[in-house]
């Protein structure tokens, strides 16, 4: 049987311009994070090479252990919690059962 707890994220960056908009995705990521109690800090990035080193079109972005998840919205906390939930629960191996009797 295969069990596997939640994985908690490494790292967690909101990549802005300092914009308001930035400052609400980080807002509510970290009440995201506390609301599915997962204790990582929210790193805000402003540094223009290191948002372009992740390829992102429209600001905000939300990073997490460098997979980009979101960007150019901020949705509600609500929404939020349901986008990290997938990001950080591992899925479970496929046994595949197409084919057997």
């Amino acid at each position: 049987m295969w069990v596997n707890p939640r994985a908690t994220p490494v790292s967690v960056k909101v990549l802005g311009a300092g914009c308001a908009r930035c400052r609400k995705l980080a807002t509510h990521a970290r009440a995201a994070l506390d609301a599915l109690g997962i204790g990582a800090p929210v790193e805000v990035v402003d540094d223009p090479l290191v948002i372009a080193d992740h390829r992102v079109m429209s600001l905000p972005a939300l990073v997490i252990d460098g997979r980009m998840i979101l960007s150019g919205s901020v949705p509600r906390v609500k929404e939020l919690c349901a986008l990290i939930d997938r990001a950080v629960t591992p899925q479970a191996p496929d046994i595949g059962t197409s084919g057997s009797r």
